[in-house]
């Protein structure tokens, strides 16, 4: 769901809407399907593809991961970006 603050800021919410657009348009197994951009009774969102598994946050842990867990997430991760960045989607903050 979009926070109030971005939907109601016109250039928040074009930005928003042309990265939803952008990351649409990828078609890559570490990259989750974004199938639309909605809006019910004023509230706009996004509808994607549900991904099952772990919520990253329960593989942290105070004295970090060991190098065998961290290269399982980076190396996909890694991947996901490139393909991202080679359709010249790279999200810059």
């Amino acid at each position: 769901m979009l926070p109030d603050a971005v939907a109601s800021s016109p250039d928040r919410l074009a930005r928003f809407e042309r990265e939803a657009k952008a990351v649409a348009s990828l078609n890559h197994p570490n990259i989750v399907t974004l199938h639309s951009i909605e809006e019910v009774a004023g509230t706009r969102f996004l509808t994607m593809e549900l991904v099952e598994g772990r919520d990253l946050s329960t593989w942290s842990r105070p004295a970090g991961l060991p190098l065998a867990q961290v290269l399982d997430l980076a190396i996909p991760l890694a991947d996901a970006l490139v393909a991202a960045h080679e359709k010249g989607i790279v999200h810059r903050t």
